[in-house]
């Protein structure tokens, strides 16, 4: 009897989920029958996601059936999770601290649903295992130019720690930049990829009129979403760099306005857009790619964005990363010119840079 392959993974997964739902999500957890439980009702679920694709797996559910029930379970632990974390906030009670469980129960459950999508799709093993392939190489190009630019930047930044915050932070920013340039370069060189991969170009008429409608929809994305998150009483984390400008820095927000253009734009743009997102092509769908590339550059955010005392607040800044996020890579998808999500990228930063400096200049210390 023929097995699915993407039901194999998903039994993985579900698994995973379930194992999780036994450690600590928030706070002490519930007590069941003398066992600790992180979450019941995701402990549960994943059991139902672990049974449809047990079932798929061996094709004694049907398809059309079983890859949708194991989809919805997957995603419904997910939920849960979501909800687990967000309900104190939501509700005004008091948060217990975050356990293990909970992220692990998350990850594996949204992987257990793109398992489940897999299957319904009825993917084979080769094409399965290249598209797990190309997101773990996708990722780890991500967080490899992350990595090499926090590096690059450590020394420059420490030649000039005493002339100013505004320009330390100014040096980090460049060579940080200056890191993403050089991985994707350095990505092309051993993939033995021309520099012609790289999508830069001359705007026309139509790109300018994407950017410019880009920069519009972003901040009509970005004030809906900031207005939805204040009516549930929801708050995005700050991030390093409004960290250091309330903490009295607020100059280097204006070195950070022009940096926007040269530095944070292109630098992140190339990697994330022209890099991991362009690299997904051969696998997904373009429109695929573009969500996966989205969950990378939103995940790579996390450094930045993450609160131990509110996770809440890291993951729904990570929520507000992502679906801005999309928009690029759409706009980099219908162009095909880097110079779009660039030029959105860099006027949406200097903007924010420039709003924030405005509003601290004219507050007092």
């Amino acid at each position: 009897m023929s097995q699915s392959p993407a039901a194999s993974v998903g039994v993985a997964l579900a698994g995973v989920a379930l194992a999780a739902a036994f450690l600590p999500w928030m706070g002490a957890g519930t007590t069941v029958a003398g066992l600790t439980v992180g979450s019941v009702v995701g402990a549960a679920l994943a059991g139902v996601a672990l049974l449809a694709f047990l079932l798929r797996r061996h094709e004694l559910l049907p398809r059309a059936w079983g890859a949708p029930l194991a989809g919805l379970a997957s995603g419904a632990v997910v939920c849960a999770a979501i909800y687990t974390l967000l309900a104190p906030a939501l509700t005004d009670a008091t948060a217990g601290a975050l356990g293990s469980g909970l992220p692990v129960a998350a990850f594996s459950g949204l992987f257990a649903l793109g398992a489940a999508v897999a299957d319904g799709a009825d993917i084979s093993a080769k094409r399965l295992s290249r598209m797990v392939r190309d997101v773990a190489i996708a990722s780890a190009v991500g967080l490899i130019s992350f990595l090499v630019g926090m590096a690059l930047s450590i020394i420059p930044t420490s030649i000039v720690a005493d002339v100013g915050f505004a320009v330390q932070f100014g040096v980090f920013t460049t060579f940080f930049g200056l890191g993403l340039a050089l991985s994707a370069i350095a990505y092309l060189k051993l993939r033995e990829i021309g520099l012609d991969y790289i999508d830069i170009r001359m705007p026309s008429k139509r790109d300018l009129a994407y950017a410019v409608g880009g920069v519009v929809v972003l901040y009509g994305a970005a004030i809906a979403i900031s207005i939805l998150l204040q009516s549930l009483g929801l708050s995005g984390a700050e991030s390093s760099i409004e960290q250091q400008a309330r903490e009295g820095n607020p100059t280097l927000l204006l070195v950070l306005i022009p940096l926007s253009w040269l530095v944070i734009g292109p630098g992140e743009e190339l990697v994330f857009r022209n890099i991991v997102q362009k690299s997904l092509y051969d696998s997904f769908s373009e429109r695929a790619a573009v969500v996966v590339a989205s969950c990378i550059f939103a995940l790579i955010h996390i450094p930045q964005y993450y609160s131990a005392t509110n996770p809440a607040s890291t993951f729904t800044t990570l929520v507000v990363i992502f679906i801005l996020s999309l928009l690029l890579g759409e706009t980099y998808r219908r162009t095909g010119n880097l110079v779009v999500p660039i030029l959105i990228h860099g006027t949406f930063n200097a903007v924010q840079f420039f709003q924030l400096y405005i509003q601290l200049a004219g507050s007092p210390v």
